[in-house]
């Protein structure tokens, strides 16, 4: 697995740092499938990570819909405890077609969007 700390090289060819988030989803992954635990156990562990990095997109979401201003990366991160890293990872999750039941409003309000 590649660390939360390595950086990987974008499309573009320019330097993307890791996801913090998404690297402990896949270490926790790995960590349990090594207990040779059954499948339904090891999903079940991913499942629950996934809704967490979705339940963390929500309050983001919730949090920038109900901002008066626009707020910096910086001090987004620090208000929700969360690293630079993780944001755009987490407005994709948040404004993007796929989350349409969820808040595509903060898409449309700070003028984002994420193709594939």
């Amino acid at each position: 697995l590649v660390s939360a700390q390595q950086v990987v090289v974008g499309r573009s060819g320019l330097p993307v740092p890791m996801s913090p988030l998404v690297a402990s989803v896949l270490d926790t992954f790995v960590s349990t499938a090594e207990f040779n635990l059954p499948a339904s156990v090891v999903l079940n562990q991913l499942e629950d990570n996934l809704q967490q990095l979705y339940l963390q997109s929500c309050i983001l979401a919730e949090y920038l819909l109900t901002a008066e201003d626009f707020i910096n990366l910086q001090s987004i991160a620090s208000i929700l405890d969360l690293d630079p890293c993780d944001i755009p990872l987490l407005l994709a999750v948040a404004s993007t077609a796929v989350a349409s039941t969820h808040t595509p409003l903060v898409g449309q309000k700070y003028g984002l969007s994420f193709i594939g």
